[in-house]
């Protein structure tokens, strides 16, 4: 019974995470960075153009197999401009380990977040890149062995990262600073865009470290808003009688902004009548919403003509 149970705790201790041997960003040799950064170069390269032959001077068989076969591929996303085929370094893990296949863990002190992965070989480098399209930015981040024949690429991750340079956990620091000046609902905006960029797969590589704080701050940011805002809202004291349907996070004017979304009878066609109404809106926020709402920082308001907030929509934003 004994060697069953020492058998078993071996086991989970083989499969538990170890973070080895790790040394980060500008601790690595200079020149062990410099090989990297051009390994990096010339993977974005194949990536935007499809290059072939870059891409068997760089991978490892295992990758090769893994790139020819997987159904999710980094590299479409450059392929067909959603990103640009250039990068930021945003950290760098050189990582020794004894043991070969051993789930290792590494932790970015500076940005807050743990990246784990499996070594193929005793030397790992884990090069993290941020990549950005019009208004997202993501992590790609290359996972290389050292192989008899020099660094070879082993994994290619893509992760969600922000908006326009910022961070999930930046935005959790601006919804804290709003929370903080009362700003309810511009706080709720920033903590549920912050929210919404996590990935809720348990099994994913790359987690950020608050996680489930940011989680549950923006689920508890909502309740205050319910608990004092009951939608929809009739604005009965405007002629046409508009309803607000609800209020949510968009991504416009290289900032997360509040988006009121409500039901008009006024053609969405008629842009003219539009932008009137939307003033006359405006001026029953301030009343329904006081300090709630920031009324000096952008606001989006998007007008449908179905009451449930469906179908086609005009946009109006007030850049304050």
């Amino acid at each position: 019974m004994k060697k069953i149970l020492l058998l078993f705790l071996a086991l989970i201790i083989l499969q538990s995470c170890n973070s080895g041997n790790t040394t980060a960003n500008k601790s690595i040799d200079a020149k062990l960075r410099k090989t990297i950064s051009n390994k990096n170069d010339s993977l974005i390269a194949a990536m935007a153009t499809s290059n072939l032959q870059i891409y068997y001077a760089l991978e490892s068989p295992e990758y090769k197999k893994h790139r020819q076969t997987s159904t999710i591929k980094p590299s479409d996303l450059f392929k067909k401009g959603i990103f640009k085929p250039k990068y930021s370094v945003y950290d760098e893990f050189f990582v020794t380990n004894t043991e070969r296949y051993v789930k290792t863990e590494v932790t970015s002190k500076e940005h807050d977040y743990t990246f784990t992965f499996s070594n193929d070989k005793p030397q790992s480098y884990i090069s993290v890149l941020k990549v950005s399209g019009h208004q997202f930015d993501s992590l790609l981040v290359i996972t290389y062995g050292l192989t008899d024949e020099g660094w070879k690429i082993y994994a290619v991750d893509i992760f969600g990262f922000g908006n326009w340079g910022k961070s999930v956990n930046d935005y959790y620091r601006l919804a804290k600073q709003d929370d903080e000046k009362g700003y309810l609902v511009n706080a709720y905006t920033l903590a549920r865009n912050a929210s919404d960029l996590i990935d809720r797969d348990t099994d994913k590589k790359l987690k950020w470290n608050n996680t489930n704080e940011i989680i549950e701050y923006a689920k508890d940011l909502e309740a205050a808003i319910d608990d004092k805002y009951t939608f929809p809202i009739a604005l009965q004291k405007i002629r046409t009688k508009p309803t607000l349907l609800r209020i949510e996070p968009r991504a416009i004017l290289n900032h997360i902004v509040p988006t009121v979304n409500y039901y008009t009878t006024t053609s969405i066609t008629d842009t003219v009548q539009l932008k009137r109404e939307k003033e006359a809106i405006k001026r029953e926020l301030k009343s329904i919403f006081k300090k709630d709402i920031n009324f000096n920082a952008p606001i989006v308001y998007r007008a449908y003509n179905d009451p449930d907030g469906t179908g086609n929509s005009y946009y109006l934003i007030d850049k304050n």
